[in-house]
C-alpha cells in the first residue's frame, strides 16, 4: 500500500513539474516576442 501511495505522489508531482515547464515555455515565448517588438520598435526610432 505504501508503494502505492509513493507512486501515485511521484507521478502527481511529475505531471505539476511537467505542467510548471510547459507554463515556464509559454512565458519565454511570450518574452522573447516582446523584445522582439522592442528591437523593432528601437531599429525604426533609430533608423536602421
Amino acid at each position: 500500500m505504501n508503494d502505492y501511495k509513493n507512486s501515485e505522489l511521484k507521478a502527481s508531482i511529475d505531471d505539476l513539474l511537467y505542467y510548471e515547464e510547459q507554463a515556464n515555455r509559454e512565458q519565454l515565448k511570450k518574452i522573447e516576442q516582446l523584445l522582439d517588438d522592442c528591437v523593432e520598435k528601437i531599429a525604426e526610432i533609430v533608423g536602421v
